[in-house]
C-alpha cells in the first residue's frame, strides 16, 4: 500500500514540473494530479496552454495595440516572474514538500 501511495506521489511531482511551464503551472498541476491520478493530471498539464504561446499571444496583441505598454507588462510579469516571485516560489514547494512529508509518515503509521 505505501509502496502504491509513494509512486503516486512522485508521479505527481515529475508531472507537475511539467505544467510548470504551462498555464496552470505547478501548484495546479501537482493538486491535480494529487487529487485526481497522476495519468488524469497529466492529461490536463499536456491540454494546458504553455507559456510561450500565451507569450506570443500577448505580443501580438500588444503590437497590434490591443494592449497598452502597462498592461503587458503586468501580464508578462504572471507569466515570467522576477527575483521575488522566484523565492516565492521556493517557499511553495517547500511547504508542498513539507506537506507530502507529513501524508507519507500519516500513512507509514496506519
Amino acid at each position: 500500500m505505501t509502496g502504491i501511495v509513494i509512486v503516486w506521489i512522485v508521479l505527481s511531482m515529475i508531472f507537475a514540473t511539467l505544467g510548470r511551464n504551462s498555464k496552470i503551472g505547478f501548484t495546479y498541476s501537482l493538486l491535480g494530479c494529487l487529487l485526481f491520478s497522476p495519468l488524469i493530471g497529466l492529461i490536463g498539464i499536456l491540454a494546458s496552454e504553455k507559456h510561450s504561446e500565451t507569450l506570443m499571444k500577448l505580443k501580438i496583441a500588444h503590437d497590434s495595440g490591443s494592449l497598452t505598454d502597462e498592461e503587458y507588462e503586468k501580464k508578462v510579469r504572471k507569466i515570467v516572474p522576477n527575483y521575488e516571485d522566484k523565492q516565492n516560489m521556493w517557499i511553495g514547494y517547500a511547504v508542498v514538500a513539507g506537506v507530502i512529508l507529513i501524508i507519507y509518515l500519516v500513512v507509514q503509521v496506519f
